[in-house]
């Protein structure tokens, strides 16, 4: 689906939802659309229609902007320490929330986007049942 039809359909005033139903062009996609197109002047009867290529740049400035734009991204550094301590959400909330008054969910949400937790890697050892056995043992208080 073009950008450039949506923003055109915008133009001609239709609205969100009957845009939706006849692209199929999520409703929080066209929103936005919408508002960088009020933003970039688009839908101004006099204005041409932009190519699919400026649309993409108008998008990709207001992404790089708004992630600027994040309060949390001033204390990043500090942030970033605190998870490569192991602290918990909460405890990072209770920590920050005296210089940045957020949410505990707007905390995590910042975090989980800008720290991704890489995925634990497991190797998978084939097995025949009822001859292998693998058993922990315990030895004053350690695990053997």
């Amino acid at each position: 689906m073009e950008l450039r039809d949506v923003v055109r359909r915008l133009k001609a005033a239709q609205g969100i939802r009957r845009i939706h139903e006849e692209t199929g062009v999520h409703r929080t996609i066209i929103r936005a659309l919408r508002d960088t197109a009020e933003a970039q002047g688009w839908l101004n009867p006099e204005a041409a229609l932009p190519n699919e290529e400026e649309i993409q740049q108008a998008r990709r400035k207001e992404a790089s902007a708004e992630a600027a734009a994040h309060p949390l991204e001033v204390f990043r550094p500090q942030i970033e320490q605190w998870v490569q301590a192991g602290y918990s959400y909460v405890v990072m909330h209770q920590l920050i929330k005296e210089r940045c008054p957020c949410s505990e969910a707007t905390l995590r949400r910042f975090v989980q986007k800008r720290f991704p937790v890489r995925p634990r890697v497991s190797v998978a050892r084939p097995t025949v049942a009822g001859q292998d056995m693998e058993v922990g043992l315990r030895v004053s208080g350690s695990h053997v």
